[in-house]
This record gives structure tokens, sequence and C-alpha cells, in this order.
């Protein structure tokens, strides 16, 4: 597993790029070989931060394991509280590069559609919990909120999206749904069984002090 790398710290926040293979954060009752665990060795103060989950701390968001790249975590209560309420306004920008292959088998659960994969497409579902152990999800059309998946652009199986307050699994859900799952992900209908590439490569959103957009990637 790599290391995690400190791309951006100030006094109210950090943005940490996760590697792959590593939990964001710890399980209520199970702690180690987490991120937030590893950067609070470093900046202790995240860990006092009220967050949705006490054991969660300043994370403004989660990254699935096997996903790599950019997480925010606020080093002060009030930072954190902004930040939370930027990303219900939908003005935290994700942007994320998958590696994805057409799968013509068809998966259960997923509602039809007739999207067509390509640059310049928003997704739009809302979505429920599916199978043993609620472990995965599906976009459902029927529901009191829709999550966006916007397709920036798609050329020679990579794809670079953005999306603002997401679902868990969403960019996965999203991408199976419409027949590219991202390679190496079998729990969404991938046939290849490794190679797992989804990167959180960029964030931005309003400064809180200046009339400015704070913009950060994994390229810094």
């Amino acid at each position: 597993m790599d290391e995690i790398r400190i791309i951006f710290s100030d006094e109210n926040f950090l943005a940490i790029d996760k590697p792959k293979g590593m939990p964001t954060v710890p399980l209520k009752n199970k702690r180690g070989g987490t991120l937030l665990e590893s950067v609070s060795s470093l900046f202790p103060e995240i860990l006092n931060v009220c967050g949705k989950n006490p054991w969660e701390g300043g994370v403004i968001h989660r990254l699935d394991t096997q996903t790599s790249g950019l997480v925010l975590i606020a080093r002060k209560q009030e930072y954190y509280d902004y930040l939370i309420q930027l990303q219900r306004d939908n003005k935290i920008k994700k942007y994320y590069s998958a590696t994805v292959r057409r799968e013509d088998k068809s998966i259960s659960g997923f509602p039809p559609n007739g999207i067509i994969l390509k640059s310049n497409i928003e997704i739009k579902s809302y979505f429920r919990s599916y199978g043993v152990g609620a472990k995965a999800v599906r976009p459902t059309l029927n529901g009191s909120k829709d999550y966006s998946t916007k397709i920036l652009s798609f050329s020679n199986d990579r794809v670079y999206v953005l999306i603002t307050n997401g679902f868990r699994h969403q960019i996965r859900a999203h991408l199976a749904w419409i027949g590219y799952p991202i390679v190496g992900d079998t729990l969404y209908g991938s046939s290849i069984e490794d190679g797992f590439d989804l990167r959180a490569e960029k964030i931005s959103f309003p400064s809180s002090t200046r009339n400015e957009i704070i913009s950060i990637s994994t390229s810094h």
C-alpha cells in the first residue's frame, strides 16, 4: 500500500491523497489502518471535531477503500460545519477519473435506461441498498433527491466525472447502470477481477473568507 500524501494544509483543513486499499475512517467498533488514524498521528486536533459519527472526526467525505485520491478533513469545528453546509448545498465539486469497459451482460436490480456513455452527459437517480448485507446500491427513479454524475469526458475507456453531494458507490453504480462498470469492479458487473481504478483527482469549493474558489488537485 502506498503512503498517504498531504496535498494541502492550513489552519482550517487538510487535503489528503488517500492510497488505494486504505479505509477512510474506522468502523464504529473497529480501529486500525485507516486514513483518519494515520493523519491524526500528525494532526491530532482532527479527532476533536464532532462529525456525522463521533469516530469519524473531521472527515468531510469518505472514499471507498479501493478508491484513491483526495479527502477533505477539517481541523476546526467551525470549518467542518462550513464545509458540510457547502456539501449540502452542492457547492463542493469533486472530480474523478476511472477506467471503464463495456459489459453487455445484464445486472440484476437496475431499472431500464436509454443512456449512452459519451462526453458531456448527466446521469441522475436516487439510490437504494441492494443485495446480501446491503453491500451494494442500485439506482432508483423513485426518491426524494436526485444524485448527479456528470460525464465531462469519455475517451479510450477513460472517463472523467464530476459529482457534488455524492451517495455511497454513486459513480460505480451509475457507470454500471449504463453498461460501463469500472474495470475490476466485480461488485458492479465487471468481468475483470483486478485493476480497479477510481481516483478522486480534484476538489474545488468557495473560500470562507475571500471571494474566490479554492481548487486542489492530486498533481499539486
